[in-house]
């Protein structure tokens, strides 16, 4: 249903074009029979539509909007925008304005908003009139009231975080009795029981990681996490990881090497949302690389923009998988991928990515050779970030 409502909008934005031009030329008066049957169009819209000039007078609008500022239809027309709306959105929607006139380019976004003292959440398309020598002269604003979206949103919101704490509780209690008995806090146990009881605790730990990873899938697409800007040297953070990550390796006998070429180089970005994804992509290349081959974290300072990527060697990934493999619970016919339970990190690690306006790749080569990296600028405005809601990325 909404995507057939989105449909009709961009469908008559040309329409709201002629309409605009039609009510500012009084010599266009012998097509008022064809604009009754575009009035038709407009005033049946399920949607909030207005059109308004560069100082926020309204030129038109439709009976929906009508009903959202609480004003009769030939009471709204000619009226001011600025006067139904709170000094607080009024601040909001000049910078929006400044925006689309810089750029040219329409705003999409979702947003409370106080209309003649009735706040509802609404999902705000805006998009620039232009002239004939491509000068923004107003704006086509369409309001699709989400009240009810949101709801039903915050009820999914209560619904996850309800489950995954139900799922983590007895998991973490079940992760503390294992820790306490290899740490032979109930007495000696033979060599035998310790290992089962470590297959037991990697288990439990591997689900307690399923659980975190659905949960943070869920906030991520909600919306609900943003970027967190601080600065840091990322060659110290690396450095710090891959020493963590020795530990894990040994057993296989991968040694971890980071190689970087220069000693210390500053960022501007969320350090923890960093931090996980060079963690994703060290434990991929320690649980799907060759046994004894030695995995590299290299960095490198590329003048405005950093890139660092983790190299093993493993069996090659065909191109064909390659340019899917960071898309939601993808899995291959290679066994090396079916050991992930979901197949989310990478899906996560591209977003996080993508939140920071960086490049996430991956390269598999016939000699073994397996790369996964990530380019993102050193420097970015510090500001809260979120994802769309049910964004897809390429």
């Amino acid at each position: 249903m909404f995507n057939m409502i989105w449909l009709i909008v961009f469908s008559i934005i040309l329409i709201g074009m002629a309409i605009y031009i039609y009510c500012q030329n009084k010599y266009l008066k012998h097509i008022e029979k064809s604009n009754v049957y575009i009035d038709t169009l407009i005033n049946n819209l399920p949607v909030g539509l207005y059109f308004r000039d560069l100082k926020g007078k309204i030129l038109l609008a439709n009976k929906a909007f009508s009903k959202i500022a609480g004003i009769s239809y030939d009471q709204l027309q000619e009226n001011n925008i600025y006067g139904l709306l709170s000094d607080e959105y009024i601040k909001s929607m000049v910078q929006e304005d400044l925006l689309v006139a810089k750029t040219k380019n329409s705003i999409a976004e979702q947003k409370e908003i106080d209309i003649a003292g009735n706040k509802h959440f609404y999902r705000v398309l805006k998009l620039p009139m232009l002239n004939q020598f491509n000068q923004v002269i107003g704006y086509a604003v369409f309001l699709d009231n989400i009240d009810k979206e949101r709801e039903d949103s915050s009820s999914k919101e209560s619904f996850v975080a309800t489950l995954t704490h139900d799922l983590k509780t007895p998991t973490n209690a079940q992760l503390s009795s294992l820790n306490m008995l290899l740490n032979g806090f109930f007495g000696k146990l033979s060599d035998e029981q310790k290992q089962i009881i470590s297959l037991t605790k990697e288990s439990c730990q591997y689900m307690s990681d399923l659980i975190a990873t659905i949960l943070d899938t869920y906030n991520y697409e909600s919306g609900q996490i943003g970027l967190n800007y601080e600065e840091f040297d990322i060659v110290a953070l690396i450095s710090e990881l891959c020493a963590n990550s020795n530990i894990t390796s040994n057993s296989a006998n991968q040694k971890i090497i980071f190689k970087k070429d220069c000693d210390k180089c500053v960022v501007n970005a969320d350090k923890l949302q960093i931090k996980r994804v060079i963690v994703n992509l060290l434990s991929n290349a320690i649980t799907y690389g060759y046994p004894e081959y030695p995995i590299y974290v290299v960095l490198e300072n590329q003048n405005d923009n950093i890139n660092l990527y983790v190299e093993n060697k493993s069996k090659q990934i065909p191109e064909s998988e390659l340019k899917t493999i960071f898309d939601k619970f993808k899995k291959t016919k290679f066994s090396y991928f079916n050991k992930t339970g979901t197949g989310l990190g990478l899906y996560l690690a591209k977003y996080v990515i993508k939140m920071h306006k960086g490049e996430i790749y991956a390269k598999s080569f016939e000699n073994g050779t397996c790369i996964f990296g990530f380019r993102i600028p050193k420097s970015m405005i510090c500001e809260s970030v979120q994802f769309p809601k049910n964004v897809v990325s390429k």
